[in-house]
């Protein structure tokens, strides 16, 4: 965002530094700038005002993010979203627990930065059996479920809840496309991790960031159990 002075460009330039560090080559890479965006996730018409910094993050900018990171991944063919409000699926809350390695007597929450819970979506088409592709969406800082906000989220209750899950377009895109959607989601650790983010600095383990930290660990079992096809 243009406008984002809480991650100013330069430090996402430097993500490109780090992804290229890694080896990536720089086609596998898409920046996009919104020059009227504020620190948000946009939407075509959900949300808060585009140049506006604030909770929940998520701004109406007449540009979907979910439609350009799926166009993005899945290339051309990507099938025009769902036309009506209602979504044609499913979001199905499950267990995160199950999916993530033991560390002791707090193997969720404050050992992990993991809530209990996390979301999936499924179309109507992957819940009848046809092949589906699946897709995972990490929230933000102060984005999760269980975020408790200074301000009543839009939908009204103490909590964030479901307003990331609902309102960021995948649903629509998933609808028309075969997508099973993965909504992972953290939790708030007082003092360790306030505000709900994904660990991007190493307060979980000192592997964080490779697929060896206990966060990667427990989406990739997620995903292993979505990919298997098992319905429990």
């Amino acid at each position: 965002g243009g406008k984002d002075a809480l991650v100013p460009a330069p430090i996402t330039r430097q993500l490109h530094g780090y992804y290229d560090a890694f080896g990536l080559p720089a086609s596998a890479l898409k920046p996009v700038t919104l020059d009227a965006a504020g620190h948000t996730m946009p939407t075509t018409a959900y949300g808060g005002a585009c140049g506006t910094t604030d909770e929940p993050y998520i701004g109406k900018c007449g540009f979907e993010a979910a439609h350009a990171i799926l166009d993005w991944i899945y290339g051309p063919d990507v099938a025009p979203p769902r036309t009506t409000p209602t979504p044609a699926g499913r979001f199905v809350e499950f267990d995160q627990r199950a999916y993530i390695p033991a560390t002791g007597i707090f193997s969720y929450l404050w050992g992990t930065g993991l809530d209990k819970t996390g979301w999936v979506y499924i179309p109507p088409a992957c819940a009848a059996g046809e092949r589906c592709r699946l897709h995972v969406v990490f929230h933000g800082c102060k984005q999760g479920q269980s975020f408790l906000p200074l301000r009543r989220p839009p939908g009204g209750g103490l909590y964030n809840g479901t307003t990331f899950v609902r309102n960021t377009g995948y649903d629509r895109w998933a609808d028309t496309n075969r997508l099973v959607v993965l909504f992972p989601q953290a939790v708030s650790i007082p003092w360790k991790n306030p505000n709900g983010c994904w660990d991007w600095w190493g307060f979980t383990d000192a592997d964080y960031a490779t697929r060896d930290g206990i966060q990667i660990r427990s989406v990739r079992a997620m995903i292993e159990h979505l990919a298997s096809g098992r319905r429990d």
